[in-house]
């Protein structure tokens, strides 16, 4: 939680518990760049006015993407494998998106 600045987190390198993560960033000014690693499950909750989340996963991870935004477009969720890791992103913010990259 902060009023002004970011986040950046890689995970591509961590080990995460197989059950999930749930990260929650709140900021007045400043969003989320986030990255995480094949086969991981999360939950991404973000609140600011100024400031999106940017999102890398590997391939085969779905993205399902809810939240709104007034002056940003939001990327559409991902599609995955059958019973693969799901990452969930809830986005609300005044200006700023949610942008959602697969890693090659």
């Amino acid at each position: 939680m902060a009023a002004v600045g970011g986040a950046k987190l890689d995970h591509t390198e961590a080990v995460l518990p197989t059950d999930g993560t749930h990260l929650v960033k709140a900021a007045l000014v400043g969003g989320a760049e986030l990255a995480y690693p094949e086969g991981a499950s999360a939950e991404v909750d973000a609140f600011s006015v100024f400031g999106g989340v940017d999102l890398t996963v590997p391939a085969g991870t779905a993205v399902e993407v809810s939240g709104f935004s007034l002056l940003d477009g939001r990327s559409k969720g991902v599609a995955g494998e059958p019973g693969g890791a799901v990452v969930k992103v809830r986005s609300y913010s005044l200006v700023g998106g949610v942008k959602v990259r697969q890693a090659v």
